[in-house]
């Protein structure tokens, strides 16, 4: 057992590996290939790392021969396992839908470029949630950048070129903050190790006092417009709506969850509980989630195109989790940790079945989907279970997130954030619930009447099954999961 120990630096290894390696693959169909193994392994190591966090506990591994704060180590809990699972498994069922859409999509000369990319990212986002040493997560956050511009812009038309830009210019800005946060942080500590910097910074909070707030407000500005954190949020609606179907679902469902968990190990990490109630934190992250979810929800119901939907849905389901992180307690804080996991397959499961309908079908907008549901079954069966996921009714996982949540709010005596939280639900299904009407008990418009069932290949199918089945059963037994994740709440 004391092999597992050795499998999160495996992991990233596996994965740039597999990066550095697509390039010298002369067959598309194998390199697509070879991007599904290499995931599958990943995601049976990440198994291992949370079976041996919930029998071993924590422990830490040093890349180097020498110790922190001198070399750089990984730091292994419930937090980082749960992460690493959650981005290797999802990572995984992405790649084989890809299987199938990534050639539809993407021009040919660009596919082994896009799958170089794709593993470089999900190796970088394993090294943010790993990672012991902020400046080696500083260097993981910046290939995650690069590589997110790049699976967004290889479709080489104007619109996702222009997304590429944007994002690359709001994400040059966002990592300018954190480094200059990191600058601050070494300059009081003399320490880039997360656990050295905690224990130094409890001595020196009350000598350097403004460095110490200065830092702190460049951190959730730099990882808040990373993660799209309302009022940050402008560049995510044209990046997640102009990329490919993949390339849409991992941004949404993994790249904003590895830089919330990067945030979240900051404040919890290096901050910790002491320093962070003496700072304004709590309220910065109470107000800027309840802006997130209920603006968000606002805006997400003016949209006419149904990826532009799930986009700013998208800034609503990262509310949720900043909401829980202002609540100060362990029963937020695992609300938090459940709602990384519903959202990264929920949102998965709702841009892939967009994809699938405007690939089969060639529609986009949300009025021509009346009636579809007859000519893609399978799609808009499992769209339907995303949906009521994401407005939270019982019996799935999403409201099971926003129940520990709520809950949470409660316990922390903030009555306002569990209304702000029930009326956001109520415009979630505003503006999810319409869709799932209409594709199923409206007629279509003249002239598009319904054609021939679509019959989907199983490597497109069988993987937003897996999603959908997953969230229900999420939603009725969500138990184990909630055992173990309640672990890294230990810090409350």
């Amino acid at each position: 057992m004391e092999t597992v120990r050795n499998f999160p630096v495996l992991i990233i290894y596996i994965f740039f590996i597999g990066s550095f390696i697509q390039p010298l693959v002369r067959n598309v169909r194998i390199s697509l290939l070879l991007t599904v193994a290499i995931s599958a392994v990943s995601s049976a190591a990440s198994a291992a790392v949370v079976y041996y966090v919930r029998t071993n506990g924590d422990f830490l591994f040093d890349v180097a021969p020498w110790s922190a704060p001198w070399g750089i180590e990984l730091s292994i809990g419930t937090l980082e396992a749960f992460v690493i699972a959650v981005i290797c498994s999802v990572g995984t069922l992405i790649s084989i839908y890809g299987i199938g859409m990534v050639e539809k999509e993407i021009p040919a000369r660009n596919i082994k470029i896009y799958n170089a990319l794709f593993l470089a990212l999900l190796g970088s986002m394993t090294g943010i949630a790993a990672t012991g040493d902020i400046f080696n997560m500083y260097v993981f956050i910046e290939i995650t950048s690069i590589t997110a511009c790049g699976i967004i812009s290889v479709k080489d038309d104007k619109k996702s070129i222009e997304a590429t830009v944007k994002y690359l210019v709001y994400s040059s800005l966002a990592s300018g903050c954190i480094l200059l946060a990191i600058a601050l942080l070494y300059g009081i500590t003399g320490n880039l190790n997360i656990r050295y910097i905690h224990h130094h910074l409890t001595e020196v909070m009350y000598l350097y006092p403004r460095n110490v707030l200065l830092a702190s407000c460049l951190i959730i500005v730099g990882f808040g417009l990373k993660a799209a954190m309302f009022p940050l949020h402008f560049w995510l609606p044209d990046a997640h709506s102009s990329a490919p179907t993949t390339s849409s679902a991992v941004l949404s469902a993994l790249v904003l969850k590895a830089y919330s968990v990067g945030l979240i190990k900051i404040l919890t990490g290096v901050f910790g509980i002491v320093v962070m109630s003496l700072l304004p934190l709590k309220t910065i992250l109470m107000y800027l989630g309840s802006g997130a979810v209920l603006i968000g929800s606002l805006l997400a119901m003016t949209q006419s195109r149904i990826k532009r939907m799930l986009a700013y849905s998208s800034v609503v389901q990262m509310g949720y989790i900043f909401l829980a992180l202002s609540l100060f307690n362990r029963t937020g804080f695992t609300g938090a940790l459940f709602q990384i996991l519903n959202h990264a397959l929920t949102k998965t499961l709702l841009f892939l079945s967009a994809g699938n309908i405007k690939y089969y079908t060639g529609k986009e907008s949300i009025e021509q989907l009346k009636g579809i549901g007859y000519r893609m079954p399978v799609t808009m069966a499992v769209f339907s279970v995303g949906a009521l996921s994401m407005v939270g009714l019982p019996m799935t996982s999403g409201f099971n997130s926003k129940w520990y949540i709520g809950y949470g709010a409660i316990e922390a005596g903030k009555i306002g954030v569990l209304i702000v939280i029930v009326i956001s639900s109520l415009l979630n299904a505003a503006y999810y619930l319409p869709v799932v009407v209409s594709a199923f008990f409206r007629r279509p418009s003249p002239g598009d009447e319904i054609q021939q069932p679509v019959n989907l290949p199983w490597f497109t199918s069988v993987p937003m099954i897996v999603m959908a089945v997953l969230i229900i059963v999420l939603g009725l037994y969500p138990d184990p999961v909630i055992n173990f994740i309640s672990g890294a709440a230990k810090i409350f």
